[in-house]
């Protein structure tokens, strides 16, 4: 008996363990996105498969008819329907609950590998036609079909090399699942370094324009593409013309924007070791990612009951069998928006495979772990380099009543390579918001807020990060320029809103030291010193919400980003107002207010993966001081002090001068960073008649920032598909 009758035989005693069902025609089996809870065996008749398109309508992925096994996805992976099933006319099918499946699969170990085989191609066809979609375009829906008959399926290791800079282009490929790099040189001759993930098409300029690769592209993990050869390209060029136009303006798309948000994270791979209840914190962050669309939590004991098989997820890769594990982790990948895998050293096998197929890789440690726990981090750091990691983040776990978090890993006695770690996060134990914003982060569905500079008008911060309160939005991430980096910095310490206040009242009162103006206007020092009381002894990259500010060096005319070191030195810097406030020397160079060429960073949080949204409010003046009078070509310091003291207003204020001209120089990046999009939600809030050194302002300015920004805040929401 041929492999052909074997898989009959088998799918009619399949069957048998079933129960009849009836489907007239045009009614439908199955839904697309119900939950599936049955496997079906077509004894007779034939039914349609019908797959959503983003925009509406439906694609026809082909015809189901007796001896087809139908649902076996859904079912025995878990999740939801792929696509309807419609009958085409009268059909009688078998209908089995999974465990009866399972439990013959077990006994029949080639008819499961078989299944698996078949269920996976149908699956990466399914998942082509989705991701065509979108790119094809609604109005040339005959296109895809024509597409998908000519594409065929690669698989990458992770590591493996799928294109090399210089090479002649004889293919573009879309990514169905897995991670990719890509580095090289761009059209405008700039290097670049970028990952791609699911969804992304790869390759396609050069089968345009017949050049050699631009870069070399490599797998960051198990990846699967759809492959499209050059002669099958252009003979579909041929046949739709139309096509072609529409990749042109996607590329030209893609090349113009300053700035791409990277793809998401589809898979994460999560060990908890530090001593707490390890299932809870994987429940709390599947419960918060699970919130931004489908997410499956896998653990080695469910494959294994999935798939009827005990131990099959934790056997060596070559094991008979344990192609099947590899073929569900790709299905539940395909299938869902999320995966999150459960690390357990109990299997070093699945724990090593699972790290290997992760996008992320997150290890929710104690904050102070013994020795033991200190080894095991160790442990899955070097499994992460051996698989070459895209990226590894560390979340601390620290006791409900901590308030200030540090890191042991810097400690010599942790002998932890810093190398492998690429963030570090905080959360406090049983705390649902930290670890909700962990997971958000993690699965790259982070807020992102950005408090731009302007002098004492930067005290409408508070009212606006009050108002985000208010309404129920998170800060998952939070930077600014100036002023916008003491206030960054109040929310990156959890300080709640009274806190605040109080806080920036007692920072800012009368701080302004005026001395003789070699230097600068001021010394500095009460600036220095309200720094230190409140800040002081924070490291920048240990705050409860991760933090960044902005400075310009001066040196060297460039931007700095300062996400580490001492939380005071990095804000002064950003403060430092050229020719108010004295620079801040830092090795050679010096370092000046970050509003000199980015006051209003929006840049920093859109090139952020594990950011989705990011929120900006801006409080710089949207004209600067104007001429009362005409003066003429010079004036007399004396003459303007005379008048100033008899209440005149007849010359521009020194302090007002300096302030719009360095805000001048950064405007017109910000206005290009806001007409690219990079600001989901943009509060420019009017304060004029606050001076920009006007620092006794604080209850006007907070309330001007709360009023203004509330209605906006609600607006948005309304209007956001906010989850």
């Amino acid at each position: 008996m041929n492999e052909g009758d074997d898989w009959v035989t088998a799918l009619d005693e399949l069957a048998e363990r079933g129960v009849i069902r009836s489907v007239d025609a045009g009614d439908t089996l199955v839904v697309e996105g119900e939950e599936g809870d049955a496997v079906f065996v077509v004894r007779s008749g034939s039914l349609v498969v019908e797959v959503s398109r983003p925009e509406g309508g439906v694609a026809e992925m082909g015809v189901r008819s007796a001896g087809d096994l139908l649902g076996e996805l859904s079912s025995m992976a878990g999740g939801r329907r792929l696509a309807t099933l419609r009958a085409i006319d009268e059909v009688v099918v078998s209908e089995l609950d999974p465990a009866t499946v399972r439990s013959y699969l077990g006994a029949n170990p080639e008819l499961a590998d078989q299944i698996s085989r078949t269920a996976r191609n149908r699956l990466d066809r399914t998942a082509l036609v989705r991701t065509l979609a979108p790119i094809v375009g609604e109005d040339h829906h005959d296109v895809i079909p024509d597409l998908v008959e000519h594409m065929t399926i690669v698989d990458l290791r992770a590591g493996e090399v799928l294109f090399r800079q210089g090479e002649a282009s004889d293919a573009a490929y879309i990514v169905l699942s897995g991670r990719l790099l890509a580095a090289g040189i761009d059209l405008a001759g700039v290097p670049f370094d970028r990952e791609m993930g699911r969804g992304e098409v790869v390759g396609e300029i050069g089968l345009i324009d017949a050049a050699p690769r631009a870069g070399t592209v490599h797998a960051l993990r198990g990846t699967v593409l759809a492959r499209i050869a050059l002669p099958a390209f252009q003979a579909a060029m041929v046949r739709h013309p139309t096509l072609m136009l529409r990749l042109f303006r996607a590329i030209l798309v893609r090349a113009s924007r300053p700035v791409v948000r990277r793809s998401g994270v589809a898979t994460i791979a999560v060990s908890v070791t530090a001593s707490t209840d390890r299932r809870h914190v994987n429940t709390q962050l599947w419960n918060e990612i699970e919130r931004h669309g489908s997410t499956q939590l896998v653990s080695a004991g469910r494959v294994d009951a999935e798939l009827g098989v005990n131990g099959l997820a934790d056997s060596p890769l070559q094991q008979p069998g344990a192609g099947r594990v590899a073929d569900m982790l790709h299905e539940l990948e395909v299938t869902n928006d999320h995966v999150i895998y459960e690390i357990d050293p109990s299997f070093p096998r699945w724990s090593e495979r699972v790290i290997q197929q992760a996008d992320r890789l997150l290890i929710v440690t104690s904050a102070d772990p013994d020795e033991a726990e200190q080894a095991r981090v160790r442990e899955l750091l070097e499994l992460s380099r051996v698989a070459e990691r895209s990226t590894t983040w560390i979340a601390h776990l620290h006791p409900r009543d901590t308030e200030r978090p540090t890191s042991w890993l810097e400690a010599d006695s942790a002998a932890i390579d810093l190398s492998l770690i690429d963030e570090v996060h905080h959360a406090r134990d049983r705390s649902k918001n930290d670890l909700a914003r962990v997971a958000r982060l993690t699965s790259g569905h982070g807020v992102g807020l950005v408090l731009g500079g302007g002098g004492a008008r930067g005290f409408a911060h508070i009212g606006a990060v009050r108002a985000l309160r208010e309404a129920g939005i998170p800060i998952d991430r939070v930077g600014g320029a100036s002023i916008g980096s003491t206030m960054a910095a109040a929310v990156a310490m959890d300080w709640d809103d009274s806190e605040f206040f109080r806080r920036v009242k007692i920072a800012f009162d009368k701080p302004l030291d005026y001395t003789v103006p070699i230097v600068a206007l001021t010394k500095g020092e009460r600036i220095r010193a309200a720094l230190e009381a409140h800040v002081g002894g924070w490291d920048a990259a240990h705050t409860w919400v991760p933090f960044f500010c902005i400075s310009t060096n001066l040196t060297h005319a460039s931007v700095v980003v300062h996400r580490e070191g001492d939380m005071p030195t990095a804000i002064r810097a950003s403060l430092a107002i050229p020719g108010v406030i004295p620079p801040v020397p830092m090795g050679d160079d010096l370092l000046v207010d970050g509003g000199v060429l980015n006051n209003l960073p929006i840049d920093v949080l859109a090139n952020d993966p594990s950011i989705e949204r990011v929120i900006a409010v801006d409080v710089a003046p949207p004209v600067g001081p104007r001429a009362k009078t005409d003066y003429g070509l010079s004036v007399s310091g004396w003459s303007a002090l005379t008048k100033k003291l008899r209440g005149g207003k007849d010359f521009p204020a020194l302090s007002a001068v300096l302030m719009r001209a360095l805000l001048i120089g950064s405007s017109r990046d910000r206005a290009a960073f806001l007409e690219a999009g990079m600001a989901d939600l943009y509060l420019d809030l009017d304060l004029r008649g606050t001076g920009l050194l006007d620092f006794t302002s604080i209850e006007s300015g907070e309330a001007a920032g709360y009023d203004q920004s509330v209605a906006r805040i609600k607006e948005w929401v309304a209007t956001t598909c906010f989850s």
